[in-house]
């Protein structure tokens, strides 16, 4: 575990650079590394039906390979055809997305719209990192953090919403549960269907975006740069 978490924090800080200068080359060999260390980590726990079996577990614990790959074996046949119906459709107009719009402003956008949406700041803050993630010390502790990119408004906003989804599922957790192994999340899945509940289904639906237009005049074009 010393040995992976070392080729962690240096592939890390190469892979930054590396995604800042669209170098994958210089990532690779760190990334072949940490593929090598998870696949002699999974040998651990052979005989397995699958090799990544042992990796699943850490994420979806009881579930097996062969069963994702069945309920995909379902999914893509429609995923494939939706995607071929999408791409016979005008492409939409989303120029205003990619505007230069003041980093501060999407910020206040994104925190304004979080805490409508029921965000305790009581009992977290979010931070900016070069990929969004969410972080939980417990009950009362769980922190977000957001990306921004220069000309590009969904980015943060979005990463926001979502991430905003991981805290309040933690958030949730009933405090009877509080300094147990129960006081978490319960796997990875049911984690993301939360965040990409908020992300998606709310922040990308029209009713949200309809609101928004009476709710955040303060963010109208003279001030955030785009009219909502």
């Amino acid at each position: 575990m010393a040995e992976l978490a070392q080729l962690r924090t240096i592939a890390t800080a190469v892979w930054q650079e590396a995604r800042a200068e669209n170098d994958f080359a210089r990532f690779q060999p760190h990334l072949e590394k940490i593929v090598d260390w998870r696949r002699r980590y999974a040998n651990l726990f052979a005989p397995y039906q699958h090799i990544y079996d042992p990796l699943l577990a850490e994420f979806e614990p009881g579930m097996k390979t062969a069963e994702i790959q069945a309920i995909f074996r379902v999914l893509r046949p429609q995923q494939v055809e939706l995607v071929r119906e999408i791409t016979t459709r005008p492409q939409v107009e989303a120029d205003f997305l990619y505007q230069p719009y003041d980093e501060q402003k999407q910020w206040d956008f994104g925190v304004d719209v979080i805490t409508r949406f029921g965000y305790d700041w009581k009992r977290g803050r979010q931070d900016r990192t070069a990929h969004p993630f969410t972080i939980h010390f417990g009950i009362d502790d769980v922190r977000i953090t957001t990306r921004f990119m220069p000309d590009y408004f969904s980015s943060a906003f979005f990463s926001t919403t979502h991430e905003f989804g991981h805290a309040l599922y933690e958030l949730g957790v009933d405090r009877a549960l509080a300094r147990t192994t129960l006081a978490r999340g319960t796997t990875m899945s049911m984690h993301e269907s939360q965040s990409r509940l908020w992300e998606n289904l709310v922040g990308r639906s029209r009713p949200f975006w309809r609101a928004s237009t009476r709710a955040y005049r303060k963010f109208s074009r003279c001030s955030l740069g785009m009219c909502l």
